[in-house]
């Protein structure tokens, strides 16, 4: 039997280190050692603990400059339920999974979420419990030992490890790589622009604990951006009772909420493939977080759209911008220009919710809900910017990082006033 397992991992080993160089992971071998090491100091945290807690900080750059952070509330039980609970402090959005369930408060979209695993043999890749987990992914270090549970997957292939002291602490030093996989291209419309995800992630020997993970994204041996992940305040306290008051659906805090669950899934909004200015889309009702409710059809002058919904990260590079022109100009841009701003929601009608999250940006005014108008026009992806003429003619439109892309759109009006005058 003890030769049998020998043979076992000595063939684990052979194809991961197989698999490793078709992956063209650099000059790294892989080592069925490190590999080992990872699993056992995650096995021995979860043997040592009952309970772990922890706040995730997750910040994006690109080219060193700071894009965005996201910040989570993690908290784990290794016991017999394994259970972990996320929260997204940004939202107030929670996920718990379990064994044989997954629940998800979605403010955003009043929704309560409560889904069974269909059976002891499978994952949870049917209920969508995996899109909560791999909200944190980078701490699949602490998530090891839940792998059977929740269907995990690796987030990097490790190719090496090593001790070094830092400030008189003792951490080891993991690097991996993702394995070659392949960007969105438009000019071609195909994946076809390579690129690879190192990772460098620290653990404190003393503490058995995950302290920080850097991530960098290499296209065509190129920097293109890097995530920055830190692990902060690891405690290990009981959080029942938290649990207990959340998730209380009973509660008035719910009033108004939709309760799904596998019977009964949340809606699916199926976004339509039209693009263009019909009836349904300029009659579509657009309502202000005071209630006022109004349409593109009602609105005079030239209007600038800007689609969004909260949690998107180039969308909130937008709201940035508009608040650095308030500050520094005293006006913002468009508005200069005699353009109206519409910032409209197109997934949510949670007013309550998304003036509080965009208090911080000073645009309130200028922000709208437009629930489900995927269902009559494709404002995909996110943020998707369109310029509409006074009478009613899409003259520029942008979609994704649109950037900073006011010079061609102001140009693209002046062309138009100008061929108008013609």
């Amino acid at each position: 039997m003890i030769a049998m397992k020998k043979f076992m991992y000595f063939m684990l080993a052979v194809s991961l280190y197989g698999f490793a160089a078709g992956q063209n992971i650099g000059p790294h071998q892989f080592s069925a050692k490190t590999e080992m090491k990872f699993s056992a100091q995650a096995g021995k945290l979860a043997e040592d603990n009952r309970f772990l807690c922890f706040t995730f900080n997750k910040e994006a750059r690109q080219d060193g400059k700071y894009l965005w952070d996201k910040t989570y509330d993690v908290f784990i039980d290794y016991g017999d339920h394994n259970l972990v609970l996320i929260c997204d402090h940004e939202f107030d959005d929670y996920y718990l999974v379990t064994n044989d369930s997954v629940m998800n408060i979605d403010r955003e979209r009043r929704n309560l979420n409560i889904f069974r695993k269909k059976s002891k043999s499978r994952a949870f890749f049917d209920v969508g419990a995996e899109n909560y987990v791999n909200k944190i992914r980078g701490v699949d270090y602490f998530l090891r030992p839940l792998k059977k549970h929740c269907g995990m997957k690796k987030s990097d292939l490790l190719v090496e490890s090593k001790d070094t002291i830092i400030n008189g602490t003792s951490f080891t030093v993991y690097t991996g790589h993702s394995g070659m996989v392949h960007l969105y291209n438009k000019e071609t419309g195909r994946n076809d622009i390579p690129y690879d995800i190192v990772s460098v992630a620290y653990v404190n020997n003393e503490t058995n604990c995950l302290d920080s993970v850097y991530y960098t994204n290499i296209t065509d041996n190129e920097f293109k951006n890097e995530t920055i992940i830190k692990v902060l305040g690891v405690s290990n306290d009981d959080k029942y009772r938290l649990i207990d008051s959340v998730f209380d659906f009973t509660g008035r805090s719910y009033a108004g909420y939709s309760l799904h669950d596998n019977l009964n899934p949340p809606s699916n909004i199926s976004a339509t493939s039209n693009k263009e200015l019909t009836d349904a889309t300029l009659d579509f009702p657009l309502v202000s977080l005071d209630g006022d409710t109004t349409t593109i059809r009602e609105e005079d002058g030239w209007l600038f759209l800007d689609f969004w919904f909260l949690g998107c990260a180039p969308c909130v590079e937008s709201f940035q911008k508009i608040r650095r022109e308030q500050d520094s100009l005293g006006y913002r841009v468009l508005e200069h220009e005699d353009i109206k701003m519409m910032l409209v929601n197109e997934i949510s009608d949670n007013a309550e919710l998304i003036r509080e999250r965009m208090e911080k940006y000073g645009i309130n005014d200028i922000i709208y809900t437009a629930k489900e108008f995927r269902k009559v026009y494709q404002a995909t992806p996110c943020p998707y910017i369109i310029l509409i003429s006074p009478d009613k003619q899409k003259v520029f439109e942008a979609a994704g990082e649109v950037g900073d892309c006011y010079d061609k759109l102001l140009k693209a009006k002046k062309e138009y006033e100008m061929n108008i005058k013609k």
